[in-house]
Parts: structure tokens; sequence; C-alpha cells
């Protein structure tokens, strides 16, 4: 099944039209309509967020033929296997981040995310960087990375097994110094001022671009 059909699949069994899947992901409901007749593909900036209004993880939602797992251009919407080989440069290219003339010192940094295309995507954009990525499918994998890692600095997500919040504050309870910078399409401002109350010292929001997510981990 390709990505547009289980789009639809999945907004009719939760009886959203068009027009109310498109007013929540502030797309245009020809743009769903797109999707779903596989004239076009979603933007993969957009895909966590297509994921969590269907109440389905990313890996699920990118299940193409034979439920091998397919990666997105940013530009032009390519479709590119899983399965094929990507140099660095092809990876810049894909990502539209520049590089510095200057890499930091690496640092280690841990991503916790239950959605495994995510992790990776992170992954390649930080590794650009200079930035050693460790990765935590869930709560309990990520309290365990901690506790046997000198990491610089968490990236961590909300809405996954073990809930972001309650693993924020058994972090900052733990580890007072550890910098946590939270990654979630839960951004209204409730839940950012939580995160902050909880500790955390920054919040990026899904859907972002690879160069927002190289900015705020530089600031921290």
């Amino acid at each position: 099944m390709e990505i547009g059909a289980i789009i639809k699949k999945r907004r009719v069994a939760m009886k959203l039209t068009q027009e109310e899947l498109a007013e929540k992901l502030n797309v245009t409901p020809q743009a769903v309509s797109r999707w779903e007749n596989e004239i076009s593909l979603p933007d993969i900036t957009l895909v966590p967020r297509i994921a969590d209004l269907l109440k389905m993880s990313c890996d699920d939602l990118l299940k193409g033929k034979e439920h091998r797992m397919i990666h997105y251009a940013l530009a032009g919407g390519i479709l590119i296997d899983a399965s094929e080989v990507l140099i660095q440069n092809d990876i810049d290219v894909l990502f539209g981040y520049s590089k510095e003339n200057e890499k930091p010192d690496r640092r280690l940094v841990l991503h916790a995310d239950d959605a495994e295309f995510l992790r990776t995507m992170v992954k390649d954009i930080l590794n650009s960087q200079g930035y050693e990525v460790l990765q935590a499918k869930d709560g309990e994998e990520c309290i365990d990375i901690l506790s046997k890692n000198q990491v610089d600095i968490l990236l961590l997500d909300i809405n996954m097994p073990g809930n972001g919040l309650e693993i924020l504050k058994e972090v900052k309870d733990t580890y007072p110094e550890l910098p946590v910078l939270m990654l979630s399409a839960m951004a209204d401002d409730k839940t950012v001022k939580k995160t902050m109350e909880l500790g955390a010292s920054g919040f990026v929001a899904k859907p972002f671009v690879a160069n927002d997510l190289i900015e705020h981990v530089k600031c921290i």
C-alpha cells in the first residue's frame, strides 16, 4: 500500500474530511487530494505531523510496496529506496543544510524517539555537523543509555513509550546539568511551557527543517 492510500484509509477510518485533515496540517485540501491520488507526495517534514494526527507511527506511514521503508528527498519529492547507499554529498543535497568551515568538537548526543525513520534523519543531520549520535526508541532505553554514557545533549520526544514528560522530569532529577532539547509535534503553548518548567533547554516543533535543528543544538 502506498503512502497516499495509507493516509486516505486512516483519514476515512477517523471520519475526517480532506478539508479537516488539511486544516490540521496547515496545507490546502488540494494537497491532501494529490497525496491520496498519488499525484504528489507529502514533504518529509510533514511526515511526523501526519503520523501523529492519524495516530500511527512514522514507520508504518512510510511503508510502501512490499512493506519496504522508503525515504523522501526534501527537494522535489524524489523517492529513494532505503537500501540505496548515499554518500555524504548526497545527504547534504537531500537535507538542504550547509556545512560550516569549522566543525564543533565532537559531542555526544542522545536522541530518544519511537520513530526509527526520524531517528535516522536526525542522526544524518547531526553527524554531518560533527556530532556523535546515540539512539533510544523509548523512555526505558533512554534512561539506560544515559546511565552508561557521558551524554552532552539529550533530544527528547514527548509522544513515545515511557512518556517524554515523565522522562524529562526523571532526567533532570538525576542529571540536572544535562541540556535537554525537546523534539515533538505536541507544540501547543501549554505543553511547551510545561517542558520549560520541567527544565528543558529548548523546544523544536515537528515538522522542522535541518537548519533549525542544527541551530538549536549549537546554541546548547
